[in-house]
């Protein structure tokens, strides 16, 4: 089982900025794609209710996410047809850029301030993701590559929203 960096909310309810504190969450590996092939747990990645940003549309978004990434997993695990696999992996991809599209149009239409340098990383992702895809298609769910793309996706997926993605939530609530 791995570990993924969380930030935990602090009890600052003054708005001053500061560094987050963090918790653990653990991210158990598909059996069939990943290093630690004898785990069988059933919660691959699981959302955590304090990585809600407080916007119900994009919280909503974020968990299924969440549950599009688990179902790739799940049919790494048991092993699927690399076509299942290559097709649940291209869904997560397509719902990423709806799910990114659905986040800036919001921030366009508040004015978020900080707009520039979040599309930016939601490109970054999106340029990774497709590389992971080309490697998915011309190496097949190797454990390597399911076990690198698991950490990376889920790693990026827990950072951006408790920080980018939460800045949006804190604007939506000063600005709505």
């Amino acid at each position: 089982m791995a570990s993924v960096r969380q930030p935990v909310a602090d009890g600052n309810k003054s708005g001053q900025k500061g560094a987050p504190r963090y918790k653990f969450i653990k991210i158990a590996r598909p059996k069939g794609c990943g290093p630690f092939r004898k785990k069988e747990e059933s919660n691959l990645v699981e959302w955590q209710e304090n990585l809600s940003i407080g916007v119900l549309e994009i919280d909503i978004q974020h968990k299924l996410l969440f549950e599009k990434f688990n179902s790739f997993l799940q049919a790494c695990q048991s092993e699927a047809e690399g076509d299942t696999v290559h097709r649940l992996f291209w869904f997560l991809e397509a719902y990423a850029v709806t799910h990114f599209n659905n986040e800036e149009k919001l921030m366009q239409e508040l004015g978020y301030p900080d707009f520039v340098a979040h599309r930016k990383q939601h490109q970054e992702f999106a340029g990774e993701v497709g590389r992971i895809k080309e490697r998915l298609k011309n190496e097949g769910a190797t454990q390597s590559l399911v076990s690198s793309m698991t950490m990376f996706i889920s790693s990026w997926l827990v950072q951006h929203i408790s920080n980018m993605d939460r800045a949006i939530g804190h604007f939506v609530h000063e600005h709505r």
